[in-house]
């Protein structure tokens, strides 16, 4: 325990270093167990430096919960919608419906409805 206590760490960077590799929504508490800060000198160094994140805009504060923040995504590609492929599929959909809608590469056809409403027998 007092190897525990006597060793130098550098939570700032350790804090930084976890949350600039988590790619999802995460809470204070999962990085307090991540990073195993236990004392209360630990946490609060943890939280200046996630607060810190926030104002260099690398973090953002996420959901409704208190102490919920998410990486920032800076780095978007581009889309080349000019020369997008703007040919229909010559797909067959039962009752017509091929005549009502138009099909491209990479669309998700979706079949929604209450319950009994024929979905299945759609399909």
């Amino acid at each position: 325990m007092k190897r525990a206590e006597t060793r130098d760490r550098n939570i700032a960077a350790e804090v930084r270093e976890w949350a600039l590799v988590t790619h999802s929504h995460f809470l204070v508490t999962d990085c307090y167990q991540q990073v195993t800060l236990v004392t209360k000198q630990e946490k609060h160094a943890a939280l200046v430096t996630l607060r810190r994140m926030v104002d260099e805009g690398l973090l953002e504060h996420s959901g409704t919960r208190n102490g919920q923040y998410r990486l920032v995504q800076s780095e978007c590609d581009d889309i080349d919608y000019m020369s997008a492929d703007d040919k229909c599929l010559d797909l067959w959909l039962p009752l017509g419906m091929n005549k009502l809608v138009e099909i491209m590469p990479g669309n998700i056809i979706v079949l929604a409805g209450v319950a009994n409403a024929g979905k299945t027998r759609f399909c």
